[in-house]
């Protein structure tokens, strides 16, 4: 026998995308935590929408992350990222441009397993991203990332042959990263993020297919500690 992950292939889709495993938005950026410096913080994500063409095919349920970053390298840095999931988010970030303009590749992988009445459900994302920011003092501060998300979703019970659906996505994101605190030690960043899944299947029948009408649409709040900014006070 065989369980099967669903006969809709758009709803299935929506499903990868609100899964809650990870989040399409990123709530960072380019700026890399300098070496061994640690930084802290957690993401209130009140809506997270998932649909299909004009129709709205799920609703996320509000959620919170917590975070920490720390410098491993001059220009490179590590995070890892926990919500309402069993799992978490682990990532490394590499800034390859600084100035007035910041740029950076961020990569991250998300996995999350759960059991239930002798099943296992589990995720696995694989989110590879360009970030460009602006945040120098007295210029209006931004942030833009954008790159491709690949998810796996599995299933497997005892008598059961497992199943999995995969969906390739365009992820993207945008917010405003405003710096408070004498020494603009403190960041929040509202982002608004959306994911586009562009190939999507289910290992039943091995088939892909090109969905582009189905979208993901995430709007939250990030608060992270960054220690003192270049041109704050000392």
């Amino acid at each position: 026998m065989r369980i099967r992950l669903g006969s809709s292939v758009p709803v299935l889709v929506a499903a990868l995308l609100l899964a809650g495993c990870y989040s399409t938005g990123l709530y960072e950026t380019a700026r890399v935590a300098p070496p061994g410096s640690f930084e802290v913080g957690g993401t209130a994500i009140p809506a997270s929408f998932g649909g299909s063409g004009s129709s709205l095919i799920g609703v996320s349920l509000p959620s919170v992350e917590l975070a920490g970053r720390v410098g491993i390298a001059p220009k490179a840095d590590m995070g890892i990222r926990f919500g309402i999931r069993p799992g978490a988010d682990l990532s490394v970030k590499y800034q390859f441009l600084q100035g007035q303009t910041d740029g950076a590749l961020s990569t991250t992988l998300s996995l999350w397993a759960l059991g239930v009445s002798g099943a296992t459900v589990g995720q696995a994302t694989l989110t590879p991203r360009l970030v460009f920011s602006g945040e120098e003092p007295g210029s209006f501060p931004w942030a833009v990332n954008a790159g491709l998300g690949y998810s796996l979703l599995f299933t497997a019970s005892s008598g059961y042959s497992p199943a999995s659906a995969r969906a390739l996505s365009l992820l993207g994101g945008v917010g405003i990263p405003v710096h408070v605190g004498q020494s603009r030690e403190v960041r929040i960043m509202p982002e608004f993020s959306a994911g586009i899944p562009i190939i999507a299947g289910t290992g039943d029948s091995g088939d892909l297919g090109l969905f582009p009408s189905t979208f993901s649409l995430q709007l939250g709040i990030n608060v992270q500690y960054v220690g003192a900014e270049p041109g704050g006070s000392e």
